[in-house]
């Protein structure tokens, strides 16, 4: 197995046509859709993924966020939602999951890793924008050269 890197996390992303940049600290990938901000991190032994939704419900909601998220978190295997207050006022909703790599991670694990993901972290903020629309101040479009499946060989490109 190979040793994790960020330029191996960066290498799926090109493979899959997705935009992308390198954080000021060495070990973070950023990257985001019109409905999320996303971050990857590598953390030692572990690729941490972290989306947040880019709805801000009040914290006044928190009963109904509370109520929503756990809601997701039991009829979902991933990626576990949690929400906390950022200002006072605000909530962010945030999805993360993890991938240990300590004895090293194959091209295919780490491309299965971060597209599903990204593909799974979707679908949550697609489904909350659905539970509260009047939170959705941005274009609902997914880009048309993401296509979010598993790592593809070069040859099928579309």
């Amino acid at each position: 197995m190979t040793p994790l890197t960020i330029d191996r996390v960066a290498e799926i992303f090109t493979n899959e046509d997705l935009q992308y940049r390198i954080g000021d600290e060495p070990n973070i990938l950023l990257s985001g859709f019109p409905n999320t901000a996303v971050a990857l991190i590598i953390d030692g032994d572990t690729l941490k993924f972290e989306g947040r939704w880019r709805g801000e419900p009040p914290s006044t909601d928190a009963p109904t966020i509370l109520a929503v998220v756990n809601e997701w978190n039991l009829t979902q295997i991933m990626p576990a939602l949690h929400f906390v207050e950022t200002t006072p006022g605000t909530l962010a909703l945030i999805v993360h999951r993890e991938l240990l790599t300590e004895g090293g991670v194959s091209r295919n694990q780490l491309g299965a890793f971060i597209t599903s993901s990204i593909h799974n972290t979707l679908a949550c903020f697609n489904w909350l924008e659905e539970q509260f629309p009047a939170l959705v101040t941005w274009e609902r479009a997914i880009p048309q050269t993401c296509h979010l499946g598993y790592p593809r060989n070069r040859s099928n490109r579309d």
